[in-house]
């Protein structure tokens, strides 16, 4: 099961995967449901693949660890299961944490299968030692309240933010790494980077980082709002002022539904000089909020000095789980150094 807030969204509910369900009484009647969502079906395939067959992906080969409690003890087969070249079935009987016997084409052998040999069909027969599994113990700790969520402002190079009462001191995020702790609410951020603030209370409980900021060297490339669907394609061109590598994201808005639910995520493909560089997301940010403006996920590329043209596309591959709806406005582009 996946928690999520009040609620708990079970792998596979009465045999469906159900969206919802209301931890005070188990009823599937929630306000927010459906028995198809890819979350749930993700999950239950996590645990398919991961614990009962134990699947693990290694860089040189797949090992088996399955995890199998006594109440679940069975015989399970998993067929044409796609792996490098080959496409295994594989079989785990028994229960328990220890595997007894593990076979590949009737030959014992340790639990793995090398990638160098993954070739055609191979069968795996798994057979666990029926071992009991020793009870795990819950941590149990005090409930904590962590401290508000630094409001950060760039006044110049100069990163201010808003003063937080009952706070020990603020930690300093520079590009992702921690690089000071201060009393004070303001920090010079004249170096180029990505910065946060962090309020620590003083019993040493964390808060979250605030929005991140940048005070790198950033190009903004201005676009006539339009809505972009599926077959609007943008060409852009960029004038970049120095080798390296940089950020590329969207100023976009999206007000096809609100932002806690739905699945119209507007979803596109960016390329350099028509070479794919990678995939921007433009979530939906507030139902007909059609003003609000944001930024999309970022995309790292490497660029030279000089003229590039840069294209926003939909293509097969962005579709969203909405199939009908895909679309939103933008407004711009920005190019941001990387260091």
């Amino acid at each position: 099961m996946e928690a999520c807030g009040s609620v708990f969204r079970p792998a596979a509910l009465f045999c469906t995967n159900n969206d919802n369900l209301n931890i005070e009484n188990g009823d599937i009647a929630t306000e927010l449901n459906s028995s198809n969502m890819l979350w749930c079906l993700s999950g239950n395939i996590a645990l398919t693949h991961r614990i009962l067959f134990g699947i693990h992906f290694d860089t040189d080969r797949l090992t088996f660890k399955p995890f199998v409690p006594e109440a679940l003890a069975a015989t399970r087969s998993l067929t044409g299961f796609p792996y490098r070249g080959a496409k295994l079935n594989i079989t785990v009987s028994g229960y328990g944490s220890e595997i007894k016997s593990f076979k590949v084409n009737g030959k014992e052998q340790e639990p793995f299968i090398a990638a160098n040999k993954a070739k055609g069909t191979i069968d795996i027969e798994i057979v666990m030692a029926d071992n009991k599994i020793k009870p795990l113990k819950v941590n149990r700790v005090a409930n904590l309240n962590a401290p508000l969520t630094p409001i950060a402002r760039l006044d110049g190079t100069t990163l201010v933010w808003n003063p937080i009462e009952y706070i020990g001191s603020y930690a300093i995020v520079k590009d992702g790494k921690r690089i000071a702790t201060t009393h004070a609410t303001t920090f010079d951020a004249s170096e180029p980077g990505e910065y946060q603030v962090i309020g620590i209370a003083s019993d040493g409980t964390e808060g979250f980082a605030s929005e991140p900021l940048s005070t790198r060297h950033r190009l903004y490339v201005k676009v006539d709002p339009v809505g972009n669907d599926k077959t609007s394609v943008i060409t852009l061109p960029v004038e970049v002022p120095a080798d390296g590598y940089y950020f590329i994201s969207l100023d976009y808005a999206n007000g096809n539904g609100p932002v806690n639910t739905e699945n119209k995520c507007a979803i596109r493909t960016l390329s350099v000089d028509g070479n794919r560089a990678g995939i921007l997301v433009l979530p939906q940010r507030g139902k007909d909020n059609w003003e609000e403006y944001g930024w999309s996920n970022t995309v790292k590329v490497y660029l030279t000095q000089g003229a590039h043209e840069l294209t926003i596309d939909f293509r097969p591959e962005n579709e969203n789980m909405n199939i009908t709806t895909n679309h939103a406005v933008i407004r711009g582009l920005r190019l941001e150094a990387a260091n």
